[in-house]
């Protein structure tokens, strides 16, 4: 259905009056925040045409975004509103899925300055901050990544995670999902484009599988894909550092370690028992993931003890 409803909604295929009734069908599944379909379904265009669908999608809507922002602002005076407009979240899992199509999400806020205006009745949220990044031409290794946004505002660890789950739904399997993450990955890792968001966006998403999902397969593909990036560079290792802190807090720190091992390699470390001769029963032990999270705890450590001695 949502494959359909993109495909009549494409520019200069459709009668005008097909077209519209598409469009109106669309913003209706949108305000009912039933956009994960939709936003698969764009996401299967070529870049262009994906483009051109969501610039004539909100162009078409302008009149009725601002009747409604205006409202907002009306009922609540100068009270940000605590739920954001589904169309911003539409926009944002649009751009949670395919990055290079930011520019094509903001268009309409870029060519509107006083929509955006009332956007900021909405609070912080995540279009917001990319908005303004894009208006003024922010060097992408300066731009603030989206999960950052997205688990900063929402307050959610796994608000992302619940987006990918979503996704899931509409037709992008966790195998592809995982694929897409490799491929990321390690053209940052080899680049050295650590600083980019989407290296950041990536990396995060990697943790993510690795601490949520139940399928211990795609667990353990998450695993092997975050040592081979330990592998290939420890320029690496930092930039991935900074990702755990971000997404763990100490408690989430010792889970996300148990899962990948951490604690039984400690365990078999302290055992006077020789590690190669006498493994623990499905036990694999990655050198560099342990050295990697032993650096994790000793920064965490020492960051404890600094915070306890600023407190005397």
């Amino acid at each position: 259905m949502y494959n359909d409803l993109i495909d009549l909604s494409r520019p200069g295929l459709y009668p005008e009056s097909t077209r519209t009734a598409t469009e109106e069908l669309i913003f209706r599944q949108v305000n009912h925040g039933s956009h994960a379909g939709l936003v698969w379904s764009l996401a299967q265009l070529p870049p262009s045409e994906a483009q051109l669908v969501v610039r004539k999608l909100f162009g078409s809507r302008e009149h009725e975004l601002r009747s409604d922002w205006y409202e907002t602002r009306r009922t609540r005076g100068n009270v940000q509103a605590s739920v954001p407009h589904p169309a911003l979240e539409f926009l944002a899992m649009l751009i949670q899925l395919r990055p290079e199509m930011a520019s094509a999400c903001l268009d309409h806020l870029s060519r509107n300055p006083d929509m955006y205006m009332l956007l900021l009745h909405y609070g912080d949220h995540p279009i917001l901050t990319l908005y303004a990044e894009e208006t003024v031409n922010t060097p992408a290794k300066w731009r603030t990544p989206l999960s950052k946004l997205q688990m900063t505002i929402s307050g959610d660890s796994m608000y992302r995670w619940k987006n990918w789950e979503l996704l899931t739904w509409a037709g992008y399997s966790a195998e592809r999902r995982l694929l897409d993450l490799n491929t990321a990955l390690i053209n940052a890792v080899s680049k050295k484009l650590y600083s980019d968001p989407e290296f950041f966006d990536a990396a995060f998403d990697l943790f993510d599988f690795i601490r949520y999902s139940e399928v211990s397969d795609l667990r353990d593909i998450a695993t092997d894909q975050l040592v081979a990036c330990l592998a290939i560079s420890k320029e690496s290792w930092a930039p991935l550092r900074i990702v755990v802190d971000f997404v763990s807090s100490k408690s989430e720190l010792q889970t996300l370690s148990s899962i990948l091992g951490y604690d039984q390699y400690i365990s078999q470390s302290d055992t006077p028992l020789d590690m190669e001769s006498n493994p623990m029963p499905g036990f694999q032990f990655h050198p560099q993931l342990c050295e990697f999270l032993r650096e994790i705890h000793l920064q965490s450590l020492h960051s404890s003890t600094h915070t306890k001695k600023e407190r005397l």
